[in-house]
């Protein structure tokens, strides 16, 4: 029996980082439509990095939705110069080492996958005091 698809979104405003929990059956439309949804809601999103736990989920994000997610943030953040932090924390191998095959969609962002919540944001933290101070 398939696991239900769940995905919420939490804004910590105080450290500039949008934590998305991902479990159940991957659905990536309903996925994508929740990270449009959330970032539409700030009025400068690039400011913001991103923590997608997948430890939960299982099943991959369909290209054509992650392309659809792209375009759509092209459009928000065109002419904007900002570099973003995207932790993604897996359960696997396998996703681990996925989690490059979308960077020419977000040239912008700097990707890197984790096994474990604390490792993710002790290295989000870490980049954002490095920037802060650079």
């Amino acid at each position: 029996m398939p696991r239900g698809f769940r995905i919420s979104a939490r804004i910590d405003e105080d450290q500039n980082l949008i934590v998305f929990n991902i479990s159940g059956d991957i659905d990536s439309k309903a996925l994508v439509d929740k990270w449009i949804e959330t970032y539409a809601s700030l009025e400068e999103p690039w400011l913001y990095n991103r923590l997608l736990d997948y430890r939960r989920a299982d099943g991959l994000v369909d290209v054509n939705e992650l392309e659809r997610f792209a375009v759509w943030w092209e459009g928000r953040t065109q002419g904007i110069d900002y570099s973003l932090k995207a932790a993604i924390i897996v359960n696997n191998p396998l996703d681990a080492r996925r989690v490059h095959t979308v960077d020419s969609l977000f040239p912008r962002d700097i990707r890197k996958s984790f096994d474990s919540l604390d490792d993710a944001l002790t290295w989000l933290q870490e980049n954002t005091a490095r920037l802060a101070c650079g």
